[in-house]
């Protein structure tokens, strides 16, 4: 499957990246063990409203370290014995759950990334690394030397409900960051989840216009759009 996943109906190259879950987990996924639903372990935080079934994680515990990356049998290494191209980490921007609790939550999640990058480097150097969101971390130019590529969500639309367009602060503040990325070789991928046709339009084309490349998602990720 993933061979063909590999190859576009004409022939050429498909990049395939696979989701690694850092900053978060769903209990309900065939990698949570079957113990950890009976006794929830302490590093565990509260349920994400939004996904039922999500909960946050106290992502720098050793225990989901483990189940991530660094325990053999591991998410990463079922991803690299695989054979996919790369990952797209899901909740790096989970230091927000924690920055009460733990002042260094963001240092802790570059630290993690790092540990990954390490890991992926000595497997496969052309391993690809493609965040989401977590723009206060591009103001770390160590964090920038270990991805490849992010993904920002929303960049421009439906922060305040559906078919809505951004407030102008909130596109400038995230793109005043995009850009830092940028300059340092990573390339920017937006999605955007409207759901009008011509918003659609105008929302893909502003975003070639600011050189990045525009995607148009389902919110629930339940279906291709």
């Amino acid at each position: 499957q993933l061979e063909r996943l590999k190859r576009r109906p004409d022939g050429g190259r498909r990049i395939v990246l696979a989701y690694l879950p850092v900053g978060e987990t769903d209990t309900k996924r065939w990698y949570w063990p079957e113990e950890w639903r009976r006794n929830v372990p302490g590093w565990v935080g509260p349920d994400n409203p939004n996904w039922p079934g999500s909960r946050h994680v106290r992502f720098w515990h050793p225990d989901w370290r483990g189940l991530v990356f660094e325990k053999p049998g591991s998410l990463l290494d079922r991803i690299l014995d695989a054979g996919y191209d790369g990952a797209l980490l899901d909740r790096v921007d989970a230091y927000f759950d924690w920055e009460e609790e733990r002042p260094t939550a963001q240092d802790d999640m570059i630290d993690m990334i790092a540990d990954i990058s390490r890991k992926v480097d000595a497997r496969r150097p052309d391993f690809v690394l493609m965040p989401q969101n977590a723009e206060h971390l591009m103001l770390h130019p160590r964090y920038l030397e270990l991805i490849d590529a992010v993904n920002k969500e929303s960049l421009l639309s439906c922060l305040d409900g559906d078919n809505t367009l951004n407030r102008a602060e909130d596109v400038k503040w995230s793109l005043d960051r995009l850009r830092i990325a940028e300059r340092a070789g990573v390339v920017i991928f937006v999605t955007e989840y409207a759901t009008s046709p011509d918003l659609q339009r105008r929302l893909a084309a502003r975003v070639a216009e600011l050189g990045f490349r525009p995607f148009m998602g389902a919110r629930a990720l339940d279906r291709l759009p």
